[in-house]
């Protein structure tokens, strides 16, 4: 049984290679790194700064190309953008900021691993949208996301 089937994404093919620009994407753009990231609003309970924290971890174990691409907005903005700067790799991270629902696929495709990093889920549609494009997850054991593990990393 696919459950990814009935996923479907549309993307936007006008303005890609402004939003590219206006959001700081050349590098990654170009797949000249490994990018790791999340798709997701930017609260607490998404546990984003983990995801930061981990990121700052493999920087200095593997300093080599790999870049941070966190996309949503919300209140820990500002947080998570200082905790960057804190932990010497926000050279590395790149903050899109809100995307509308039809670029999702875009930034998805953007990633080489997509990281779940939350500390609760309702349903994990984001990791049903990464799944979807064929992205590696990777994604926190005690979350209630209980999709099929050969999916998951």
């Amino acid at each position: 049984m696919c459950v990814f089937s009935c996923v479907f994404f549309f993307q936007a093919e006008d303005g890609i290679r402004d939003l590219v620009r206006s959001r700081g994407l050349g590098d990654v753009y170009k797949r000249q790194s490994l990018v790791i990231g999340t798709i997701k609003t930017l609260e607490k309970r998404y546990g984003i700064e983990f995801l930061i924290r981990a990121f700052a971890n493999i920087k200095r174990k593997n300093p080599n190309k790999i870049k941070l691409l966190i996309c949503g907005k919300g209140t820990l903005l500002d947080e998570l953008k200082n905790l960057t700067v804190e932990l010497g790799v926000q050279d590395d991270t790149i903050f899109t900021g809100y995307i509308n629902h039809d670029q999702v696929q875009f930034y998805h495709n953007k990633l080489d691993i997509y990281v779940a990093p939350s500390l609760e889920e309702s349903f994990g549609v984001a990791v049903l949208e990464a799944s979807a494009c064929n992205k590696p997850v990777v994604a926190v054991s005690y979350t209630h996301l209980t999709l099929p593990t050969s999916d998951l990393v």
